[in-house]
């Protein structure tokens, strides 16, 4: 066996989705990050034309090109990215972008910096590369801002990459663009691709909005998908954004490990850009509300606090006052509130101390779920 894949474990979402199997009973899923609407009506149509126009062989290497414009038309008009068709290729899902690009620049030894908490996947990833993962914070204290003293010290000669996530899953901070234009500055200083996963930019409340870095920094990446914006998870499209090189490389990558997508799911999301692009936004205040809802709730029981996100499909309070062990707070909510969350030191150790969870299900179930949180603490008092 591969001694690299045989130490990495689960993710703390699919260890907490196991556990809550083996508890069972009547529970509230909150642990896994999906929209819980169905697709706009036009991609259910797409599905039926790309098979009847026989969109059921190969698709081409990176994509298909009136996808990619339409991309590229999306990306000038709603993230102020003028870019050229070979800056864009297209994959099965985000997940697929970030592991082409990773491999594409790492070798064995190289260091990828990423910010924390972020993601659970990524710290699986990256091993797989051979490379060095390094984390920086993102402070509690400063919203989830991150602290780009501390990124400055971490910095070496072997750094490649610089990871990160905006909106940020879990904490739900956005980029601002006094941060964004530092990292440029250490980016271009020595010669770091920043990687931006940018799966939720759709996804942001309260008057905020989103800025891609790939905006104010030539030396970028960005990730964007079609999962979230469009609640297509399980057709997996994905892109990746980035310099010519770059894409080139990982273009490779996506096609020697299977990693494109269907011929089929590229149509769709061809669609989904064409006719259905009042959706993301029509979505995304369905989920400000439930937002809004879960925050209001949580904060109104003891020992929580809960601050109101900027974006993502999350919210993501404070249970330090109630537990010193986040994963195990969130194994007590399963047993005792039947409740699914998850513990925040899966996004990294910097994550102790808060609980994810998700928005993705009806405002009806989220009512419920806090009133069976509420009974569950008050009792354990």
């Amino acid at each position: 066996m591969n001694q690299i894949v045989e130490k990495l474990g689960r993710s703390g979402i699919g260890e907490m989705s196991r556990y809550a199997a083996g508890v069972g009973g009547d529970l509230i899923r909150l642990e896994v990050g999906d929209i819980d609407l169905p697709p706009p009506q036009v991609i259910r149509e797409a599905l039926t034309e790309a098979y009847e126009e026989g969109y059921t062989h190969y698709p081409p290497f990176g994509g298909y090109p009136d996808l990619i414009e339409a991309i590229r038309e999306k990306l000038s008009r709603e993230n102020n990215l003028d870019v050229n068709p070979e800056n864009i290729c297209v994959a099965a899902g985000g997940t697929v972008v970030l592991f082409a690009v990773f491999h594409s620049l790492v070798n064995p030894g190289d260091e990828i910096i990423s910010v924390e908490p972020n993601w659970s996947h990524i710290a699986l990833m990256i091993p797989l590369t051979h490379g060095v993962m390094k984390t920086v914070r993102l402070r509690a204290d400063w919203g989830f801002k991150l602290d780009v003293e501390e990124l400055k010290d971490k910095i070496t000669a072997r750094t490649r990459i610089l990871l990160i996530n905006t909106p940020n899953n879990p904490s739900g901070a956005i980029l601002d663009k006094e941060t964004a234009l530092e990292i440029a500055r250490l980016a271009d200083k020595h010669g770091i691709l920043v990687v931006s996963d940018e799966e939720y930019e759709k996804y942001v409340y309260d008057g905020n909005q989103h800025l891609s870095i790939a905006s104010v920094c030539e030396n970028a990446a960005i990730m964007q998908s079609f999962s979230k914006s469009f609640a297509m998870s399980g057709f997996r499209v994905g892109y990746l954004v980035a310099p010519k090189a770059v894409v080139e490389q990982a273009i490779k990558v996506i096609s020697y490990a299977g990693g494109y997508a269907s011929s089929i799911s590229q149509r769709c999301a061809l669609k989904a850009l064409q006719k259905a692009s009042d959706f993301p936004s029509r979505t995304a205040k369905e989920f400000e509300r439930r937002m809004h809802l879960l925050a209001d709730g949580l904060d109104q029981i003891p020992g929580i606090r809960c601050p109101r996100p900027q974006g993502s499909i999350y919210v993501w309070p404070d249970i330090s006052q109630l537990s010193r062990d986040s994963v195990e707070f969130a194994r007590f909510l399963v047993r005792k509130a039947g409740v699914v969350t998850v513990g925040g030191r899966a996004f990294g150790e910097s994550g102790e101390g808060f609980l994810r969870i998700s928005l993705g299900s009806p405002l009806t179930d989220l009512k419920r779920a806090l009133e069976r949180i509420q009974e569950a603490v008050h009792l354990s008092e």
